[in-house]
């Protein structure tokens, strides 16, 4: 529970530099930590990961006194005054997370050990691009979850901002058309460029406010406020406009705990990905040689061919197996058969399978093992394999192949007279050797 917001960064989000006393160290997990008595840096907690950036030793004899200035440039831009914030020496770690602990105490996770002790004055810089580019996720993902509230009362019971996506989970469903609406009102709203409004209202007057909250609340509310679009009760760090989240992309959705998952970008990462799924199209459209607005269509049209050619080649496939199988019975019927099929699939074998069944019908002396070909490349001491077979072998069969079979090699499977079906695990060398016992016969497609 936060009992007051007095951090830096609730004063001012956009603050990247400050100075501050060392006031505890400790180890956690192998690493270094920090407590310090003032932080521009924030720690993980209501979705958004912690900060990150650097921390030096301020040296006592250096000129400048007490925390730097907020800064006023623009969001992203350079700050002329950013070398004068500066130590002149001192060493300098990196700030590799920020957490907060069960006392809301905020410590920072250092990259290496430091020999700092309580009292040091250090100065910090936060790895700007990387808290800008959690403020416009976290914005944006107010804005979206205020007009999902709005319209279908459904509450955001779940918001994580990953390195790549940011998801919301929100408890109710919604309809492809309903993500398109709620993708329109929020970017209406960035391009409004409304402000988001901070206040800590006084206890006795939230029973009167109207806002979203996950959690009941005990200490005090911080609220953030886009006019006509949301109220939540909010511990993050947001950008001061929703200008400055540029566009606003829902990227999926999903079925989630009778609810539904969204994605969202927003900022840098919705522009890269949108340019990312120009650059896809382009390669498409390419390929296709149509335009992007006609992609649909090609897409289309090439499925429907490849589905005639799929069609086309599997008859002719059929025509050659059954040309292959027609003559085998007889060829086979003085000893029994080992029928290797050359590239042929599970599916191509299974059907062989079939079709030899009901040619050697009337054969009742007739037994065939069939299995597909062993790859010819590999080394004739390879490793034993397990191979898919079909045996064809009727009761009145005088050489019982299946009880040979299961007494001289791993089999798994079984069946009954006259097809048994399984796996049999067998190197080359012993294939070879059961060829040698067996009529041999190889298949291949053309």
């Amino acid at each position: 529970m936060i009992e007051s917001f007095g951090e830096l960064y609730y004063a001012d989000s956009y603050r990247r530099h400050f100075t501050a006393r060392v006031l505890a160290v400790r180890t956690r997990q192998g690493r270094t930590e920090l407590r310090l008595d003032q932080t521009c840096f924030y720690p993980e907690g209501g979705g958004q990961p912690g900060d990150r950036g650097s921390l030096q030793e301020f040296p006592e004899t250096n000129p400048a006194e007490g925390c730097r200035q907020p800064d006023t440039v623009p969001a992203g831009a350079a700050d002329p005054t950013e070398q004068s914030a500066r130590p002149a020496a001192g060493s300098r770690c990196q700030v590799i997370d920020t957490r907060l602990d069960d006392q809301g105490v905020i410590w920072h996770r250092l990259d290496q050990p430091v020999t700092w002790e309580p009292g040091t004055r250090v100065t910090g810089e936060l790895d700007w691009l990387r808290r800008y580019d959690l403020m416009q996720q976290h914005s944006a993902e107010h804005l979206v979850s205020g007009i999902t509230h709005r319209r279908f009362g459904y509450d955001n019971v779940g918001f994580h901002i990953g390195q790549d996506l940011t998801t919301l989970d929100f408890n109710g469903p919604l309809t492809p058309a309903d993500l398109r609406w709620i993708e329109d009102q929020a970017n209406q709203a960035v391009w409004q460029n409304l402000p988001y409004e901070i206040s800590y209202p006084a206890r006795e007057l939230l029973p009167s406010i109207s806002y979203r909250s996950k959690l009941e609340l005990d200490g005090a509310v911080r609220l953030v406020t886009v006019p006509g679009y949301d109220c939540c009760a909010c511990c993050g760090t947001q950008v001061r406009r929703t200008g400055e989240l540029g566009l606003i992309k829902l990227c999926s959705a999903e079925s989630y705990k009778g609810g539904m998952r969204l994605t969202l970008l927003a900022g840098r990462r919705a522009l890269q990905e949108m340019q990312r799924w120009q650059q896809q199209l382009d390669l498409a459209a390419a390929s296709l040689s149509r335009p992007r607005t006609d992609l649909a269509a090609g897409i289309s049209q090439l499925q429907q061919e490849l589905r005639q050619q799929r069609t086309q080649v599997r008859i002719s496939e059929d025509r050659w197996l059954e040309h292959c199988l027609a003559g085998l019975p007889a060829h086979y019927a003085a000893k029994p058969g080992l029928i290797l099929f050359q590239d042929f699939t599970s599916q191509q074998l299974k059907e062989a399978a079939r079709r030899l069944l009901a040619l050697t019908a009337r054969q009742p002396d007739l037994a065939l093992l069939l299995l597909p070909a062993p790859d010819r490349t590999g080394p004739d001491d390879g490793q034993a394999a397990a191979l898919p077979f079909y045996l064809l072998q009727p009761a009145t069969a005088s050489l019982n192949l299946w009880e040979q079979l299961k007494a001289g090699y791993p089999v798994q499977g079984g069946g009954r007279a006259p097809l048994y079906s399984g796996r049999l695990t067998i190197s080359p060398r012993q294939l070879r050797r059961l060829a040698d016992q067996l009529q041999l016969q190889s298949i291949g497609l053309p």
